[in-house]
């Protein structure tokens, strides 16, 4: 049996974290278990793709566990989120739903929305692992940024029109 010993792709949460931790003054907020976070950073790593804002044990995560898991992990959110932007100053908080928190049905949607009803800039993407792979998590997270950042940054009217957003290649 032939084994592959470091898999060139990761779960969609890992791509969604690379890809976010990429951004300079978006701060990630990962709502699961301890370990996702750390395996991103590990694997980022060794590929040589180690974020120059975030990444590994410095990236906010609510380290859901048992208890969460059984009971929903909806307060440990509201609570990590509350810290991470008294800790960190971002332009903009992007919240990362793990496996076990969309497997749970923790209403991320909701967390999300109460916090921007205080003026905290914040969006969220469920990126369950599950989902897909590395691709699929850059792809996800890129759409979810251009959905949900108009309903809560104001844009000017006038653009430059000789200005273009270049998206290639997944960061790291």
């Amino acid at each position: 049996m032939n084994g592959v010993e470091k898999p060139r792709l990761g779960c969609t949460l890992h791509g969604a974290l690379q890809t976010v931790t990429q951004i300079e003054g978006v701060i990630p907020i990962v709502h699961s278990t301890s370990g996702c976070a750390i395996q991103q950073f590990y694997a980022a790593r060794a590929g040589g793709g180690v974020s120059p804002y975030l990444s590994g044990s410095e990236i906010p995560a609510s380290n859901i566990y048992e208890k969460q898991v059984i009971f929903g992990g909806a307060s440990r959110l509201r609570e990590q989120m509350k810290n991470t932007t008294k800790v960190f100053e971002g332009k903009l908080y992007l919240v990362l739903a793990g496996c076990e928190s969309e497997m749970v049905g923790d209403d991320v949607s909701a967390m999300t929305a109460e916090l921007a009803e205080q003026g905290v800039p914040v969006i969220y993407y469920e990126s369950a692992g599950f989902k897909g792979n590395t691709y699929d998590g850059y792809e996800g997270v890129i759409d979810a940024m251009f959905t949900q950042l108009p309903q809560i940054i104001k844009v000017s009217a006038s653009t430059d029109e000789r200005l273009i957003n270049i998206l290639g290649i997944i960061p790291g």
